[in-house]
């Protein structure tokens, strides 16, 4: 006689093989633990009930508050418990009717819910939620120049020596350069005139030259979403105007002139709509002010040179010289009536002019185009900001420009964007599988305001309707967006869209009695800023309507990027926190960083799963944005739903099962499982125990395609829930590394709450949590083939002893013995020391509490008939 201990340390196995004494074809209810058995706690009840119809997505979850987010169909509402009573917050905001939201994140007090459209933004404030909107506010901030033309005091040049006689009286000899002597001889009396004449004219933060301003909105941490630049011109051409009241010769050499200093004087003021204002004060939380940038100054105008001419008015538009064509700006008017348009050439019908030196028309586009710098001007709180008001500009910081805060060029801020995968590393929003929708910038906020034009020697107020259709071409397609209509006189020569690869620019025209003309444009990308530009001067409209192409989408698709938000703020994405990941379509993004020690950066805290494997990502230290992308493992996850983070690891699921990802180390946890699910009916011999035994209705890697997963950290196990109304699903230990299966309820979400798991069964609030019950567990747990280490052998059992811990008075153990000679066709045996069998099986039915424990079974048994053949 032979003594067999069994420990019951095993969970379900289904190699197809015979294993080892002790593996479980079913294991419901218990899971291994410590080498024996346990009862698996359901998890704990809440107390919460949602209505029928709600669905909880989130628990939003502070240091102050605890708020419950739901859904009703397709509104999103809110509440939280006090004194164990719910208590709904005022609070509904309803999506679109083809809208439906996936799955919802927080930063701080933020609240951010990722839809199949985009991502929604909510605010608690004031003790309630607020929209916010799909992406940040557009101010859409309309620039103008006013001001006057103003000259200086009567300046006496001596130019004796000149020596060079006037040229004669021929229209192409009309403008001469003066001799070496006597432009050194004007530039020391003009030069300094000019500088001080400019240098007043910004003591009082006004503008002679071209420039370029944009607003932005500074947030909560310094970052900037900012606008397209805009070409403001108050002079252009030959810079400053110089005309010759009266000129003295000595013979028919010009000796001595008499000029001012003559200029327009442009003050920069800026146009909003009021709506537009009061939606951008509802981000006062996130925005603290909308900031004035403006560039150098862009002018023909060359300092310090000596390249003076003089030139008849007749010469004006020669190809040697830039004539001082005015800008566009408003002279005179009140607020009410001013318009906003060029002013024509610079003429005082004097006989004769001097020339200031100046760049060629070559040269000063050339500067136009490389302009990037942009230097802080005025910072205009959302408090201060009106329809329209003058921007006062410090005359300290207009005439030291180049000291002042720079602003970083940012990248598509305007865009609104829908994802499919999102995950909260270090208080910043990680997104991929990535639509972006640019933003179709109105006429008004890309060019300099105008509202009227010369005609005559009169100005009058003249507009049209512009639209702006912009193509991009990104990602081996064309997207084309078209902007809200804005009444406008004309879009100047300079039009800018914030992205490199837009390519095309179709404006519409339309008059007031409806006809409507066209301009096609070809844009050129920016050398220095992240986008493309329209310069030249003019556009040539026809009635013409440009053909757009047909398979042109609203959105740019980019299956392969990581967006990572700045710290605290998931609103704005800046360039250096995107990220290629492979050539694939991302399917995922997950943490194997323990969510405690978030200030701290494990080696690769970020993970990407995509179509082409999986993607490590290592923080840089000093910026805390990823600082290099490298691969890691080949393994493709085939349900997205199915990534979730452990201590320090995260598991998923592929065709070949369930994985776990660990540093650059991936493991199968399911080796187990890889066999046919087996029919365990033949085992369920009592009516009060008969709801445990639920038969599957697919294979285990099967149901992984489909399977949401939910962990228990207080228990350390994978709770693998079926996508269908079964009342089983699957468990997996991390302790044991054993499966086991559980019935007794289903879920529809699962919502991490760390270190809690938040499930909703039914219309309850559970929560996967350590708590201590008094309660009793029904449980089964049913070994697989016992061979006695011999399968080919007969054996005969003679006594059968459970080996097990009880603490209760009400636990319970009762076992069934099943017997087979072929594995095949099992049937109970009710007695033993009667009949020798090859197989054996052994079926535990328990009512243990969770400190009860089964460690297995001791038996005695012979060996029968082993001398023959069998």
């Amino acid at each position: 006689m032979e003594r067999k201990n069994i420990s019951l340390s095993y969970g379900i196995h289904r190699s197809p093989s015979i294993g080892a004494d002790g593996e479980l074809s079913e294991c419901v209810n218990l899971i291994p633990k410590n080498g024996e058995l346990t009862s698996v706690l359901p998890p704990k009840d809440t107390g919460i009930m949602l209505d029928e119809g709600e669905l909880l997505l989130f628990v939003h979850n502070t240091s102050k508050y605890k708020n419950y987010i739901y859904a009703v169909g397709n509104t999103i509402k809110a509440f939280r418990i006090t004194d164990g009573e719910r208590e709904d917050f005022p609070f509904a905001h309803a999506l679109e009717n083809d809208e439906s939201i996936s799955h919802m994140q927080s930063i701080g007090n933020t609240l951010i819910g990722i839809t199949n459209k985009s991502l929604q933004y909510f605010l608690f404030k004031d003790n309630t939620y607020r929209y916010l909107g799909n992406k940040g506010p557009e101010l859409d901030m309309s620039f103008g120049l006013h001001g006057y033309l103003y000259e200086s005091e009567e300046i006496t040049v001596d130019i004796s020596k000149n020596f060079l006689p006037e040229p004669a009286d021929n229209p192409l000899f009309n403008m001469f350069t003066f001799p070496v002597e006597a432009q050194q001889q004007i530039s020391e009396q003009l030069s300094p005139k000019i500088n001080e004449f400019i240098n007043y004219i910004k003591s009082f933060g006004n503008f002679t030259e071209s420039f370029f301003v944009r607003y932005a909105y500074r947030t909560i941490n310094g970052y900037y979403t900012q606008s397209t630049p805009i070409l403001m011109t108050p002079n252009s051409g030959r810079f400053p105007y110089l005309p010759c009241s009266t000129q003295r010769y000595e013979g028919n050499i010009l000796k001595e002139v008499k000029t001012r200093i003559t200029a327009y004087v442009g003050r920069l003021d800026y146009r909003v709509d009021k709506e537009a204002i009061d939606v951008l004060r509802q981000w006062s939380d996130i925005i603290q002010s909308v900031d004035i940038f403006i560039s150098e100054p862009v002018s023909y105008y060359v300092q310090d040179s000596r390249n003076y001419v003089y030139k008849k008015p007749s010469s004006f538009g020669s190809i040697e010289f830039i004539g001082a064509r005015g800008g566009i700006l408003s002279v005179g008017g009140t607020d009410a009536d001013k318009i906003y348009a060029r002013t024509g050439n610079l003429s005082k019908n004097t006989d004769f002019e001097l020339g200031a030196p100046a760049l060629s028309e070559s040269d000063y586009n050339e500067l136009v185009k490389r302009v990037s710098v942009f230097r802080k001007v005025r910072s205009i709180s959302l408090d201060e900001l009106k329809a329209y008001d003058d921007i006062e500009i410090d005359a300290e910081i207009l005439q030291n420009l180049n000291v002042q805060e720079a602003l970083p060029d940012d990248y598509n801020s305007h865009e609104k964007i829908k994802c499919n995968f999102s995950f909260i590393y270090n208080s910043r929003l990680n997104i991929a599988g990535i639509n972006r929708y640019p933003y179709a910038f109105p006429p008004k906020a890309v060019v300099n305001y105008t509202n009227g034009e010369k005609s005559g020697n009169e100005t009058v107020r003249k507009t049209y309707s512009y639209k702006i259709t912009v193509l991009i071409r990104d990602t081996g397609s064309i997207t084309a967006i078209t902007s809200a209509a804005s009444t406008l006189n004309n879009l100047g020569e300079w039009i800018y869209y914030p992205n490199p690869n837009a390519y095309r620019m179709i404006i519409e025209k339309t008059d007031s009695a409806g006809g409507t003309l066209y301009a096609d444009l070809q844009l050129t990308k920016h050398e220095f800023l992240n986008g493309a530009y329209y310069y030249n001067t003019g556009m040539d409209f026809t009635g013409k309507k440009p053909e757009i192409p047909t398979d042109a989408t609203d959105y740019i698709h980019e299956p392969n990027k990581i967006y990572t938000s700045e710290v605290g703020n998931p609103f704005f994405f800046p360039l250096s926190g995107i990220n290629t990941v492979g050539t694939g379509n991302i399917l995922g993004i997950s943490s194997a960083t323990k969510a405690l020690s978030q200030g701290q950066f494990g080696q690769f805290p970020l993970y990407a799963f995509s179509t082409d494997g999986i993607w490590a990502m290592e923080v840089n230290p000093e910026t805390g944005l990823y600082s290099s992308v490298q691969p890691v493992s080949r393994d493709v996850c085939n349900n997205p739903a199915s990534i979730t983070q452990i201590d320090a690891a995260i598991v998923f699921t592929t065709d070949r099962g369930l994985k776990l990802l660990q540093g650059s180390d991936v493991v199968l946890l399911s080796s187990s499982m890889e066999g046919h699910n087996t029919d365990e009916g033949i085992f369920n011999i009592s009516d009060e125990f008969s709801p445990l035994f639920v038969n599957d209705t697919e294979q285990f890697v099967e149901m992984l395609r489909s399977c949401l997963i939910a962990y228990d950290y207080a228990h350390s196990m994978l709770h693998i829930f079926p996508n269908d109304e079964a009342q089983k699903h699957y468990i997996f230990s991390l302790e044991s590394n054993e499966f086991a299966s559980y019935v007794g309820y289903n879920i529809r979400t699962v919502i991490n709450n760390y270190p809690q798991t938040i499930v909703q069964s039914g219309n309850k609030v559970l929560s996967y949590d350590n708590y201590v019950s008094e309660d009793i567990y029904k449980g089964v747990a049913v070994t697989r083939e016992l061979a006695f280490d011999d399968p080919f052998c007969m054996k005969i059992i003679h006594d059968l002893r459970v080996m097990s811990y009880r603490t209760k008075e009400k636990s319970r153990i009762r076992i069934a013995i099943f017997v087979s000679n072929d594995g095949q066709k099992w049937f109970q045996l009710h007695s033993l020391r009667q009949h020798s069998f090859r197989f054996y099986r052994i079926a535990f039915f328990t009512e243990m509490s969770d400190t009860d424990t089964l460690s297995g079974v001791s038996m005695m048994f012979d060996y029968r008939r082993n001398n023959k053949l069998r």
